[in-house]
């Protein structure tokens, strides 16, 4: 009978684990940099809202205050380059999440042949196991069977 199963390549196995469970936590950190980096631009593009339609108020008021419209534009200005700056630089974390997302990916199917291999020899190990399993079967059942042709038919006994 087959002994204990053992993958020989496991160390292979749990390396190609690691390297795929290291490239995930890199993945989710640029997924999290890209959703911060979105949520920045929301925000901006809020406050830009919200100061163009303060701006449109001070329009509609009685007196202008020229220096208020100046700091108010100026800011304006400030934040679309702030949304324009954070757009570019999401758009660039965007690219680089999708190469970290391929080396994943490369690192999965590596993974996934290693594992596959390790089933088949799973596999191979089991049916050689019941196979001796039924060739240690039999030969008791042989061996039964010639004790009672020899001894004859009333001493069947196993606690012999």
């Amino acid at each position: 009978m087959p002994g204990r199963f053992r993958f020989r390549l496991e160390a292979v196995r749990r390396v190609r684990r690691q390297a795929q469970d290291a490239q995930q936590r890199v993945v989710a950190g640029e997924q999290r940099e890209l959703l911060r980096l979105e949520e920045n631009v929301r925000q901006c593009t809020e406050q830009l809202r919200a100061q163009v339609q303060a701006g449109r108020r001070t329009l509609l008021g009685t007196a202008l205050d020229v220096p208020l419209l100046r700091r108010q534009q100026f800011y304006r200005g400030w934040l679309q380059r702030q949304i324009l700056e954070t757009q570019a630089t999401a758009d660039a974390q965007q690219a680089k999440l999708a190469r970290e997302r391929e080396k994943l990916a490369e690192l999965s199917r590596r993974l996934k042949v290693i594992e596959k291999l390790r089933e088949k020899q799973w596999l191979r190990h089991r049916t050689e196991a019941q196979r001796a399993e039924q060739v240690e079967t039999n030969e008791i059942g042989n061996q039964m069977y010639v004790r009672q042709r020899v001894e004859g038919p009333g001493s069947l006994s196993l606690g012999d």
